[in-house]
């Protein structure tokens, strides 16, 4: 009879299995006993994701932490429902996927959502993950400035029209002159009212005391610039349309709107709830 002989390429091959498992335990372990009611998805997400969680060890306790602390939300209940769960597992592994701690953050509001969500089967989170992880930081910030400034440049221009033609300002009619006022502008007539109001701050006099229409004009230009990549970037993720003006391709730059799914998308995830967020500050 031959002479056993182990094989030792598969001995050490399986103690460091091993050793990976206890690894990923020991990371499992120590999150259960500081949220002992995350048990009901720990499981499921070491089944998913194996030795992964050790090298993003930080990273689940984040996204545990932030479930844990919105139990409004994360009830015992939903956590432990088959469609949160699904969801859960897409979400963690965008998560995991992210680079910066301003994405994550804006992940985690779109987990939010999803968990209020009374339909989390059709949901869209998929959808708005891969939003996430395509957008740049610069588009980023040009949503947060849609959404956190383009409405109160909106108010100021209603303002002034009402102001100027000398409008009822009755709370009533200034909803009625608002509609009225705002109708069929787009996002590059909220982007030109902001530049025309940054003027007076930012285009300084010449020696003789003057504004010059030139250094006014090259101001124009190099703002509306910063804006042009992002409008593009936005209507490549779907998330803006554009519209040739006098349906002339190159006679005067594209007018850009908000789809209904980028509406959606900045209402979720709310960019510019934060400063960081804002892509360029108001005077």
């Amino acid at each position: 009879m031959a002479e056993f002989k182990p094989n030792k390429r598969k001995a050490i091959t399986r103690a460091l299995a091993d050793q990976a498992q206890q690894q990923v335990d020991n990371v499992v372990d120590a999150i259960q006993i500081k949220y002992p009611e995350a048990a009901a998805f720990l499981g499921l997400l070491q089944a998913s994701f194996g030795t992964r969680l050790t090298y993003k060890q930080e990273l689940l306790n984040q996204f545990t932490e932030y479930i844990m602390d919105n139990k409004d939300v994360f009830t015992k209940d939903v956590i432990v429902s088959q469609e949160f769960q699904d969801g859960l597992v897409v979400a963690v592994d965008n998560y995991f996927k992210l680079r910066t701690d301003e994405k994550r953050e804006l992940a985690r509001r779109i987990f939010y959502d999803f968990g209020k969500s009374d339909e989390k089967p059709i949901y869209p989170l998929e959808r708005y993950d891969n939003t996430l992880q395509l957008i740049s930081q610069h588009g980023i910030r040009l949503l947060g400035f849609i959404h956190t400034q383009v409405p109160a440049i909106m108010s100021r221009y209603v303002d002034r029209k009402i102001s100027t033609n000398g409008n009822d300002t009755s709370p009533q009619n200034r909803q009625i002159m608002q509609r009225a006022y705002v109708k069929g502008r787009s996002l590059n007539d909220w982007i030109d009212e902001y530049i025309y109001e940054r003027e007076r701050f930012d285009v300084k006099p010449r020696a003789d005391g003057t504004v010059w229409l030139e250094d006014t004009e090259n101001f124009r230009k190099e703002q509306r610039s910063q804006f042009t990549p992002g409008l593009s970037e936005l209507e490549q993720l779907g998330l803006a349309k554009s519209t040739q003006v006098n349906g002339v391709v190159g006679e005067q730059p594209d007018k850009y709107n908000l789809t209904e799914y980028g509406e959606m998308f900045i209402s979720v995830i709310k960019p510019g709830k934060n400063s960081e967020d804002i892509f360029i500050e108001a005077p």
